[in-house]
C-alpha cells in the first residue's frame, strides 16, 4: 500500500515576512500618493500660465505705485517676517484706460531680495504686462517665456519628483529585502 502524502499548504512554502518590509512598501505607496497630486497641480499651473502667455494681450503700462507687503508668522519662535511687493499700473486696453494692481507673486524673508525687484520697477517706469481680454482689470506680470514665468509649476514638479524618487527607493528597498529573505 501506498502511504498518502498530505497536501502542502501554500503558506508553508512562502518565506516568512519581515515586519519592516511591509512598512517600507506602505511608506513607498504613501510617498507616491503625495507626489501624484503635486504633479497634477504643477501641470495645471503650467497650463494656466501657458494660456496666459498665449491668449492674453501684452500692453505697455506705467508703474503708478510700488509698495511693500509684510507678513509676520507669530507661531514661530522667533517670529519670522516675510516681505513682498505690490505694484499698481496704468495702461490702455481696447481704447479704455485701466488701473490695476498685482502682487509680485514672490515673498522672501530677506528684504534685499524684494528691494531688487522694487528697483527694477520704480514708480513712473514702463513695464510690459498682460491683461485678461474678458476682464482687462485682471493682469499678469509674466510677459515672456522665462523661467520666472513658470517658477511655481517648476518648483511643484521638482518636489513631486523628489517625493516620487523617495517612494521608488523605499519600494526598491522593500522589494530587495523580500527577495533576499526568499533566498
Amino acid at each position: 500500500m501506498k502511504a498518502s502524502v498530505p497536501p502542502v499548504k501554500a503558506a508553508a512554502l512562502a518565506p516568512p515576512r519581515r515586519p519592516g518590509q511591509l512598512l517600507k512598501l506602505f511608506a513607498a505607496a504613501v510617498f507616491f500618493a503625495f507626489s501624484v497630486p503635486l504633479v497634477l497641480l504643477a501641470g495645471l499651473l503650467g497650463w494656466h500660465q501657458y494660456r496666459i502667455l498665449t491668449t492674453w494681450p501684452a500692453v505697455d503700462a506705467v508703474v503708478t505705485k510700488a509698495e511693500w507687503t509684510t507678513h509676520t508668522t507669530a507661531t514661530a519662535k522667533p517670529a519670522i517676517t516675510s516681505y513682498g511687493a505690490r505694484f499698481s499700473f496704468h495702461y490702455s486696453a481696447g481704447g479704455r484706460p485701466y488701473d490695476a494692481s498685482a502682487d509680485l507673486g514672490y515673498s522672501s524673508s530677506v528684504r534685499s531680495d524684494i528691494e531688487h525687484w522694487m528697483a527694477q520697477m520704480p514708480v513712473g517706469s514702463h513695464r510690459r504686462i498682460r491683461y485678461d481680454p474678458h476682464n482687462p482689470a485682471n493682469i499678469s506680470l509674466a510677459v515672456d517665456y522665462t523661467p520666472l514665468a513658470f517658477a511655481a509649476p517648476y518648483m511643484l514638479a521638482k518636489w513631486a519628483s523628489i517625493i516620487a524618487l523617495v517612494s521608488v527607493i523605499l519600494y526598491w528597498l522593500g522589494w530587495r529585502r523580500s527577495r533576499r529573505t526568499a533566498v
